[in-house]
């Protein structure tokens, strides 16, 4: 089979999207398969060797214009007057609403729509020098989506749409109620020809089925074989004898947040000799703001971004791993990639909001660690966590959770993957 893998992220990108579009790419390979990925070119470096083909595009960045809000200023400046707070507030307003309207005018799909050129292209001349059988494309972002919509129109190639995350029908949608229309017109019409879409949680595969006339799966992500360092060769992250680490940059406006757990160090009155919270590739300026305003800003210390497997080496480091959600049922069936990521590093997880969704129930099932949804939990998971060390020295490692596996799951698109592509041959034959 050859396969076309359509992902605006790919390795060494250190982002979590990357990794599910990397690790079937890999697997394919080592199947036997021919399997080239398009993806749009970075900063990062490009390693060469005989895995692959991976093809990286120029690409624009549409303008999204950021609001920043006044209230993060620094504590030491000086107090405004009644006037010029006043002043100030409009100009905030005004800033907001024009941040909101460019936001929703020219970042369509995304950030990355200006991919979409550059990668139909790229993929165009993929599929005439390669003789793609059948195209995957994964998203966020969706960008994705729309060049393997095209591609499978202009040559008669079956295309899979596959959802780390809903685009238009989830809670986390981001733009106004006309802004959703012309997103909803754009997702049904791509999807209009697709063999069938795949979703990472049961939640987003019946959504989908609901939404789209579409046939869908589940196929999830899975934890992936990590080798570690002996546990007694691992340096903990700080001298504090509890080391916490969140790895990712998406807070969705403060919807997820560490809150609970700041508030309940506080209350406890902790120092940095008792506990330290490690963000990993966060913006600087978000956590310094959550952590001014529950008063423990010594307690956290932000780390610049690094590559997935530095990042590997970081949560091994680690006595636990934050796992952040809404604390909202609409959070029901978000999974992030970030789990399995986790759970394959052995260390404990703390998922920190909605206690009842999909990424709550494998935690529990799997032994995994907490989940915690209230202040009184977050206090006895850090009065917990503490008495069970008496100096810096790393908790022990978790088993291995081999229900995880990601290569069943890979087992189960290259299934849907052969189908897809068979079915379309079938169809041209007649």
């Amino acid at each position: 089979m050859r396969v076309l893998i359509i992902s605006s992220h790919y390795t060494p990108e250190p982002v979590i999207g990357a990794i599910r579009p990397s690790k079937l790419a890999a697997f394919l390979h080592a199947r036997g398969h021919e399997v080239v990925i398009l993806s749009k070119s970075g900063p990062w470096e490009i390693s060469d060797g005989d895995g692959p083909e991976v093809l990286r595009t120029p690409w624009i960045r549409l303008p999204v214009f950021r609001y920043e809000d006044g209230s993060l200023k620094r504590n030491d400046l000086p107090i405004p007057t009644a006037a010029e707070q006043a002043a100030g507030n409009f100009k905030q307003r005004l800033r907001r609403l024009l941040a909101d309207w460019s936001h929703e005018i020219f970042s369509i799909p995304d950030p990355e729509g200006g991919w979409i050129p550059f990668g139909y292209r790229a993929g165009k001349k993929a599929i005439e020098d390669s003789g793609i059988e059948v195209i995957f494309a994964t998203g966020p972002s969706f960008s994705s989506h729309i060049i393997a919509a095209r591609l499978a129109r202009r040559f008669g190639v079956s295309w899979v749409a596959d959802y780390r995350d809903l685009w238009t029908t989830g809670e986390y949608y981001m733009f106004g109620r006309m802004r959703k229309r012309i997103d909803g017109w754009i997702e049904q019409r791509v999807l209009a020809n697709v063999a069938c879409v795949t979703a990472i949680g049961q939640g987003l595969t019946n959504s989908l089925s609901e939404n789209f006339p579409v046939v869908s799966h589940m196929v999830r992500n899975g934890t992936d074989e990590v080798v570690l360092a002996p546990l007694a060769n691992r340096r903990p992250l700080s001298s504090a004898r509890l080391n916490l680490l969140y790895v990712g940059n998406n807070f969705y406006g403060g919807r997820r947040t560490p809150k609970l757990l700041f508030r309940a160090a506080r209350e406890m009155q902790l120092s940095p000799i008792d506990v330290k919270f490690h963000f990993l590739g966060s913006d600087p300026s978000a956590v310094d703001f959550m952590a001014r305003e529950e008063g423990v800003l010594d307690l956290v210390e932000v780390h610049p971004s690094v590559g997935h497997m530095e990042s590997l080496e970081w949560q091994s480091r680690a006595d636990g791993l934050l796992l952040l959600l809404w604390d909202d049922p609409r959070e029901r069936d978000t999974i992030s990639g970030k789990l399995f990521e986790y759970a394959a590093v052995r260390r404990s997880i703390i998922l920190l909001g909605y206690a009842d969704g999909e990424a709550a129930q494998i935690v529990h099932e799997h032994r995994l660690g907490w989940c915690v949804s209230e202040p009184e939990g977050s206090t006895a998971l850090l009065s917990d966590l503490l008495a069970k060390k008496a100096s810096a020295s790393l908790l022990d490692d978790l088993p291995k959770a081999y229900g995880l596996s990601r290569e069943v799951q890979h087992q189960k698109l290259e299934n849907i993957l052969v189908e897809s592509a068979n079915n379309v041959m079938k169809n041209y034959n007649k």
